[in-house]
């Protein structure tokens, strides 16, 4: 309500003017307006947003308390725009002037985002929107606008730029490959760099096309796989095979599980992983577990026939002893005729020669195994070699009613070779097959000459035994020259033997440069072996032909007047060679150890000395080195022989090399062992 009072002439009467606005609505308004300005401050302090004006033309800078809270400052904090400009960053600084300077010239609405500096030292990030307005002339007035904190925003954005940024490199340096397809088409949407090593296609050309990895017949089983992908189901670990850009195929574990993008749509996120080497060592793995279950059982089998050897070697060594034996107990316990004596003898050296024949044979096979077997080549014929062998098999073919023949080429003269160790190759042939060889059969071996790979002219020389025996089943015939094999090793076998003839003919076969095959039809359908050895031809001068070996004849007394020092800790021994030496003419001393020889040389020095090697105390090769380097001059050069039963060729070397002037090997022949000394005292 107002009023007033109206004075006129001081005649009239005063007039009171009045008047009455109803307010009702101005009051509802300004309370609905200050409810609205509460419910704005209300969300500029929870949404973190201030309102400012700046006057363009004055630059006078009016800010809300919201914003100046933004700002981290109390009330009136900025009270101009230089103020305000003051505590943007440094860095946005200029960038931010320009900005608005630009939109206030041009009109244009702002939209800029900047960092601040607070008091506290901290850094915040502010967007700021405003609109420009101008004045009646059209020129830039002020611009309204607000700002907004954005730290929040900003540091959010920062976490997952890191986290894409951290996935990417892992992506980027991940040796297994990444892939991510297309669930409804199997489209490659992501290719990485280990993808690329290990498929072989660049991702420029793999992206966009239908994966190519996949080969055509497991294009099947690979959509399956993406449509259980798409329905949701992840694969773990599966393996199966996919194949390079070169073609070849490789073998992979993958992973994939299903991934939506942006748009709501499903593709295949899959890791995988080339296993093909993992899967060549397992292969490999399985090759060395069925090797080694091969060896175990191949060394069971050697267990197995080693046992088998032993026995056989104890029924070999037993059965000849008890000849020897069961003759000696007899010829001394009883009365015996002449006849007796004679088949006693006989037997006893036949089962002799039999126990030395399977030493011989074990010494064979110990230098094969270690690789020390060696030959003695040199010009030879080849008829009389065969001959001797053929006469070693006569008397048992005999007794069994076996007919040896032979059929020897007489083209077929010189040769060269181990006379010796050929000659033994033939008796290990012709004595297997009158061995296997039932009564009334025959047993042939051929010589001859022939070419072989393709040469005008005869190069080998073929020497073949067959005979009409037991015959060799298709299941040994493979193993019949191997070491300690015996097709029948039962208690029941008919034939007697080790099993080492055989190995030790192919082992010098193949020492000469030749081969040895062995044929058979079958059992009771007889066997083959044929031996083929190179022919050499010599040219120039006569060749020496290699003396063959003669069995020494004893003279009567050739070792009259000599003294013989003997050495030998065991006394049957001692005694056997004290009577062969008196038997021979000479007069012999036995002493059991080296001491004992060195006090008697000392004493009483004899022609020639006599030890063996393997002693008590002190051995053979000790004795020989102190007669070397004795003062005495006769006992320094005192002629030595060594007899021993140790017979390999390191021994003999060992014994020669230690200063024995002769190696013997026990047992000896007594023309041998005569020769030997009558040879080394110059009595002969």
């Amino acid at each position: 309500m107002g009023g007033t009072t109206l004075s006129p002439d001081a005649s009239e009467p005063e007039t009171i003017v009045a008047f009455f606005i109803d307010l009702t609505e101005i009051s509802r308004v300004e309370a609905e307006l200050k409810h609205h300005q509460e419910r704005l401050q209300i969300a500029q302090q929870a949404g973190k947003i201030g309102t400012f004006e700046l006057n363009v033309q004055t630059g006078e800078l009016a800010f809300t308390p919201e914003l100046e809270a933004l700002y981290g400052l109390p009330a009136g904090g900025i009270d101009s725009y230089q103020s305000w400009v003051e505590m943007v960053h440094p860095d946005d600084r200029a960038v931010t002037e320009q900005q608005i300077k630009a939109a206030g010239a041009s009109g244009e609405e702002l939209n800029i985002e900047f960092r601040i500096c607070r008091p506290d030292k901290s850094v915040g990030w502010i967007a700021c929107r405003a609109k420009v307005f101008q004045d009646e002339g059209g020129l830039p007035l002020r611009m309204i606008g607000v700002n907004v904190d954005i730290s929040a925003r900003k540091q959010a954005e920062a976490a997952r730029s890191h986290l894409h940024q951290t996935l990417e490199a892992l992506i980027q340096a991940c040796p297994l490959a990444i892939t991510l397809l297309g669930c409804d088409d199997g489209t490659v949407k992501m290719w990485n760099p280990a993808a690329e090593r290990i498929f072989g296609w660049r991702e420029s050309e793999a992206v966009g096309q239908f994966v190519p990895s996949v080969p055509a017949d497991k294009r099947e089983e690979f959509m399956a796989n993406l449509k259980g992908i798409r329905e949701g189901n992840a694969i773990a670990g599966m393996e199966t095979q996919r194949q390079r850009k070169d073609g070849s195929l490789i073998d992979i574990s993958f992973w994939a599980t299903p991934v939506r993008d942006s748009n709501g749509n499903i593709h295949c996120m899959s890791i995988i992983a080339d296993i093909s080497d993992r899967k060549q060592v397992e292969a490999q793995r399985a090759q060395l577990l069925e090797r080694e279950q091969a060896a175990r059982a191949e060394a069971e089998a050697i267990s197995r026939r080693k046992d088998e050897f032993l026995d056989t070697l104890s029924h070999e060594l037993r059965t000849p002893i008890n000849v020897i034996m069961g003759w000696a107990q007899r010829l001394r316990a009883l009365p015996y005729t002449e006849d007796d004596l004679a088949c006693g003898l006989e037997a006893i050296e036949r089962q002799s020669k039999v126990q030395v024949q399977v030493v011989e044979d074990l010494l064979d096979v110990s230098r094969i195994i270690q690789g020390k077997l060696a030959l003695k080549p040199g010009w030879f014929i080849m008829k009389p070699t065969i001959e001797v062998a053929l006469n070693s098999v006569r008397l048992a073919a005999q007794a069994k009613s076996v007919t040896v023949s032979s059929e020897l080429d007489p083209a077929v003269n010189l040769m060269w070779g181990d006379a010796q160790r050929l000659q033994q190759v033939m008796s290990n042939l012709l004595t297997n097959a009158v061995k296997f060889t039932p009564s009334g059969g025959t047993v042939k071996i051929r010589l001859s000459a022939v070419a072989v790979t393709n040469s005008s002219s005869p190069n080998y020389v073929q020497i073949t035994v067959s005979d009409t025996g037991n015959g060799i089943s298709a299941e040994f015939l493979p193993y019949v020259f191997d070491r300690f094999r015996q097709a029948d090793a039962s208690l029941t076998r008919p034939q007697n033997g080790l099993g080492l003839g055989l190995a030790i003919v192919r082992h010098l076969v193949e020492l000469h440069g030749g081969t040895v095959t062995a044929e058979s039809p079958g059992k009771d359908k007889g066997a083959t072996f044929t031996v083929k050895l190179p022919l050499k031809h010599r040219r120039g001068q006569q060749p020496q032909l290699r003396e063959e070996s003669k069995s020494h004849q004893i003279r009567p007394g050739i070792l009259a007047g000599l003294k013989v020092l003997v050495v030998d800790d065991e006394p049957d021994n001692r005694k056997f060679l004290i009577a062969a030496l008196e038997q021979l003419g000479a007069t012999a001393t036995a002493v059991a150890s080296a001491a004992e020889a060195i006090d008697i040389l000392q004493q009483s020095p004899p022609d020639i000395l006599v030890s063996d090697i393997g002693m008590p105390v002190e051995d053979g090769y000790s004795l020989i080195s102190k007669v070397r380097s004795s003062e005495s001059d006769n006992i320094k050069r005192l002629p030595a022989v060594a007899l021993t039963a140790y017979a390999s060729e390191e021994d003999r070397d060992q014994a020669l090399a230690t200063g024995y002037n002769e190696h013997l090997t026990k047992p000896i022949e007594p023309a041998l062992f005569a020769t030997v000394l009558a040879k080394l005292t110059n009595l002969h």
